[in-house]
């Protein structure tokens, strides 16, 4: 796991980082804590990852240290089951946040 310099509009500019291969690992050893998706400024999907021994929340990265992002749900879980087989090990569940919207 290492920093990477973060593209504008992706929140902090320099957060903890986990690869896939380190992800699969983590998730086959049950040392995964939870994975958060979340949208970013474009409105694609990116993955944070706490784990159970290690303090931080960690941004899944790409082999070219930028954050992964997939357009829509339904491409992102496809990537977890069918490209990396984590469909076995993971039970997904959404929880909505209570955002203050403004009304118009």
């Amino acid at each position: 796991m290492k920093e990477v310099q973060k593209e504008p509009g992706h929140g902090g500019a320099v957060e903890r980082t986990i690869t896939e291969a380190e992800l699969a690992a983590a998730v086959f050893n049950r040392a995964v804590k939870k994975i958060s998706i979340a949208t970013n400024f474009r409105g694609h999907f990116e993955l944070t990852v706490t784990l159970i021994k290690k303090e931080g929340e960690h941004q899944l990265i790409t082999t070219r240290n930028t954050v992964k992002e997939w357009v829509s749900l339904d491409r992102l879980y496809k990537h977890l089951r069918d490209d990396m087989g984590l469909d076995q090990y993971l039970n997904f569940s959404f929880t909505f946040s209570n955002r203050t919207s403004k009304q118009s």
